[in-house]
């Protein structure tokens, strides 16, 4: 469970299981929260979500030899999105990197959907002579996200700042610019002596707590896709539309690159992500995507917002081409759904 259960649950909160932890998945209405988020600031409780430090001579040169995106060009306070991929060029998991402190050659490292406990033996597989150490700090730091218009100014208010470019830290809490919502934020990694007077001191400063299904209603209304729930059997960057935030043209050589250079050159993509809407209330979380009498995808992520219900799922290109198919929830009616390209927030 969260460090912060006992806080949570005083109260109200609900705690449900999300990616192995027991976190706050609502405080009462998850729309409410949504409609809060969208006008101020909403602040979650991530402790699922784990962090790792590398540090080492050669760790720069490693990481980026791992890793999609440029990190040889990171200077201390920078960071930015990346994709760890197989020899195929799929995606295996993705991290939010960022160089830290005063020393280029200290990292941080927090993982989306992978535990640290994979990504060190992963990554251990091409440790051979290199002066990389890999520490993990679960038990040391706990992660917060705060979220919304009014995140800034929120820790402005609590005696935190946001940071200049990607990350800044501040007497046991690193700040890092993270968008989870698509309303702008942040993630504050939290050292455990300080994890509940920060919570408070971001709720006093008018932050409104909030839960996972909140979070994910933003997330999906956003068209941001997370790892794994939409990644699957190991998809492409490109069928993500994660090109342009997860890989770099401008680098040497990294793990899957062959392939997905070849890929972006020739651009032949026949799958992509896509948005789909449906009038009213449906459980569309599973639910098979038909189009011209044969499945070309499944609902992967989905929620009801404002009486209407949206999908994320990565589609064959003639269904997205058509901007219509119909959906078959599990046990469900059929339904017809439009297709979009995600986000949706620009309705």
């Amino acid at each position: 469970a969260t460090p912060l259960a006992a806080l949570h649950t005083e109260r109200g909160a609900h705690l449900s299981a999300w990616e192995g932890c027991l976190i706050p998945s609502r405080y009462g209405d998850p729309g409410r929260e949504l409609d809060e988020a969208r006008v101020g600031a909403a602040l979650f409780d991530l402790a699922a979500v784990g962090a790792a430090a590398v540090t080492g001579a050669d760790c720069r040169r490693f990481l980026n030899g791992m890793f999609t995106n440029n990190l040889r060009r990171l200077s201390p306070g920078q960071g930015c999105r990346n994709g760890l991929a197989d020899l195929k060029g799929r995606l295996i998991a993705v991290a939010d990197i960022y160089c830290t402190g005063d020393d280029p050659d200290a990292f941080l490292v927090v993982p989306e959907g992978r535990d640290c406990g994979w990504l060190f033996e992963r990554l251990g597989r091409y440790i051979i002579m290199d002066d990389v150490e890999l520490e993990d700090l679960g038990g040391q730091v706990s992660l917060l996200s705060i979220q919304g218009p009014r995140a800034a100014a929120c820790l402005s208010a609590a005696g935190l700042p946001a940071p200049a470019e990607q990350l800044t830290a501040a007497e046991g809490i690193a700040v890092m610019a993270r968008d989870r919502s698509g309303l702008g934020g942040y993630d504050l990694l939290v050292q455990m002596d300080r994890l509940a007077a920060t919570w408070e001191a971001l709720l006093d400063a008018g932050a409104r707590p909030a839960g996972t299904e909140a979070l994910e209603l933003l997330r999906v209304r956003a068209g941001k896709p997370r790892f794994p729930a939409d990644v699957g059997e190991r998809r492409f960057a490109h069928e993500l539309l994660l090109r342009d935030e997860l890989l770099a043209f401008d680098k040497g050589c990294y793990l899957g690159q062959e392939v997905i250079n070849r890929m972006d050159t020739m651009g032949r993509i026949n799958r992509q992500l896509a948005g789909l809407r449906v009038e009213g209330a449906w459980d569309l979380l599973g639910a098979a995507a038909l189009h011209g009498g044969r499945e070309v995808g499944a609902v992967t992520s989905a929620g009801v917002i404002d009486g209407v219900s949206y999908g994320l799922a990565v589609l064959h290109k003639a269904a997205i081409e058509a901007g219509a198919v119909t959906l078959v929830p599990p046990g469900g009616a059929a339904l017809s759904a439009a297709v979009t390209s995600p986000p949706f927030s620009a309705e």
